[in-house]
This record gives C-alpha cells, structure tokens and sequence, in this order.
C-alpha cells in the first residue's frame, strides 16, 4: 500500500493573494514616503535660509568692512544651489560672486529640489545694511520686510519671515 505524502507549502492562489497584498501596500506607501522626503527637504531648506539670514544680519551689525550708513554690508546670496553670507567692504561694487575666499562668511547647500521665492521671484541674494536692515541693491530683493517661501514638490509653501 502507498502512502500518500502531503507536499508542503502554498498553492498558486495563496501565492498571488499574497502579492496582490504586497502591492496594494507598496502603492500607498510611495507616495507618503515621497511626501515625508520633500517635507524633509523643504524644513532643511527652510532652516538653512533662516540660519543664512541670521548671520548676515548678525555679520552686517558687526560691520568688518566698515561700510557707511545705506551701503550694504553683508550679503546672503544663493548661487547655483549654495547660500552664502558675504562681507562687503567699502568702496567695492556688490556682486554676490566674493572678490576673495575670506569675504565668504558661511555658505551651505539646500537640497536640489528646494526652491526659494519671495513676493513671487525667485530669491537670488539680500543685501544688509550696518543696521542689519535690507538695502536696495541692482539684482537683490527689494523689501524692507517680507516672506521667502521655500517649495519642494508639491508640499505647501513653508514661510520664513524677514525680520
């Protein structure tokens, strides 16, 4: 008499249950994790402006360059994906290309997909007086107060205010 042996493991259906699941859960998990990747960039973003803006408020008040009243002494610039804080010194015409590497205060990368605007333009620098007040400058932002919105995808502006 034979014995019957019971094969082990899944039948065909069970297996295709099971990927139908896996699928349905690696649908839904892409787009949050897309989300959660953006939301990260864009507050790391945000938190390199606001960290931007506050030393070159903090350099210009200083005033190394010894700029005179209405001239912009310090500069935060955004050049190819890079923030910087520049000094400027008297008698030099503002670019926010530095004349030197010691005229670069600080810089950092923002992540690739972050954009920077304000009042609608893309944010390329902000000259700062030795007030630490906006002065106007060809090419920079002209506001005394406003709001840089930082966007990455789709996610919702994230607001860092001028101060």
């Amino acid at each position: 008499m034979a014995m019957r042996q019971d094969a082990g493991g899944f039948t065909l259906v069970e297996v295709m249950i099971s990927l139908a699941v896996m699928l349905i859960l690696l649908m839904a998990a892409i787009p949050m994790t897309i989300s959660w990747s953006n939301s990260a960039k864009q507050r790391d973003a945000a938190g390199l402006l606001q960290q931007g803006l506050s030393r070159a408020k903090a350099l210009a008040l200083r005033n190394p360059g010894a700029v005179g009243a209405g001239m912009p002494s310090a500069a935060l610039c955004l050049s190819g994906g890079t923030l910087s804080v520049l000094r400027l010194a008297r008698d030099v015409t503002f670019s926010c290309t530095p004349e030197a590497d010691e005229d670069v205060q600080w810089s950092a990368v923002i992540p690739s997909a972050a954009s920077i605007t304000i009042g609608g333009e893309d944010f390329q620098c902000l000259a700062l007086d030795n007030r630490g007040l906006p002065v106007t400058v060809s090419g920079c932002v002209e506001t005394s107060t406003g709001t840089f919105n930082v966007i990455v995808g789709s996610e919702d502006s994230l607001d860092v205010t001028l101060i």
